[in-house]
């Protein structure tokens, strides 16, 4: 899984300014709600368009853009204006918002520390980092347009960096249930091919295959026919194993 520089720079709560780059402020309210909204606009642009959110996707994007979402020095301009406009919507829709949402950890930063930074629970309350999880897995189920489930599910399992899981390592449960209704979702929509790849791309974030969420892919692989009987076994395999194991697939 492509991690997107933002995440290196901005992705740390305590250590979330750096010297001549702030992370610029955000509406202290429901930030997590505000991130899904984004990203959710975002996702449905995207599927809009025919694009997939996917690797080459956010290695394209990483060309153009500096560690803090802009056309800095030692970074190359899009070659044309669809180009351009593509990289744009990006930023302004995925790219600056996750900036935002992490500026809700400037106050950690100095002596005189909110209460909430030294408590992880307290934490996850203040960036209402359960209602993204909820809100996009909620829109995957309400959605009726496969492209954009496709966006939105593969956003959600980009999210998934060794940055976010670390900040909410307590949450691990809790963002596993989020995600799995709109998992099952998904996966009843998918054919087993499809299915093998989400599955293994959760096994390769930091978050893994949780307890919740091998449960959905268990359900859907005993419900698989026979005509389907080897991507049956090597999901009900996978189900088993929290991380990647590449001996498993197809």
């Amino acid at each position: 899984m492509h991690t997107n520089r933002l995440f290196i720079a901005c992705g740390l709560i305590l250590t979330i300014l750096s010297a001549g780059h702030e992370c610029k402020s955000a509406d202290d309210a429901q930030a997590g709600a505000v991130l899904a909204r984004h990203h959710l606009a975002f996702a449905k642009q995207l599927a809009a368009a025919g694009i997939k959110f996917d690797d080459d996707y956010l290695q394209w994007a990483d060309a153009h853009l500096d560690h803090y979402c802009e056309a800095g020095p030692g970074v190359s301009a899009p070659a044309t204006e669809q180009e351009q406009a593509k990289l744009n919507l990006f930023v302004d829709e995925y790219c600056m918002p996750w900036r935002r949402f992490w500026d809700h950890g400037a106050a950690c930063r100095g002596h005189d520390q909110p209460d909430w930074c030294s408590n992880p629970d307290a934490t996850a309350r203040h960036f209402g980092f359960r209602d993204y999880f909820r809100l996009l897995s909620g829109a995957i189920a309400a959605s009726e347009d496969p492209a954009t489930q496709d966006v939105v599910m593969w956003i959600l399992v980009q999210s998934l960096t060794p940055h976010v899981v670390m900040q909410f390592e307590e949450e691990d449960t809790a963002i596993a249930k989020a995600v799995a209704p709109g998992l099952t979702v998904y996966l009843r929509r998918v054919g087993p091919a499809p299915a093998i790849e989400i599955v293994r791309a959760f096994q390769n974030t930091s978050l893994g295959l949780a307890d919740p969420l091998a449960h959905e892919v268990s359900t859907y692989a005993r419900g698989l026919s026979k005509e389907s009987a080897h991507e049956r076994d090597a999901l009900l395999k996978m189900a088993k194993e929290r991380y990647s194991d590449v001996s498993s697939g197809e």
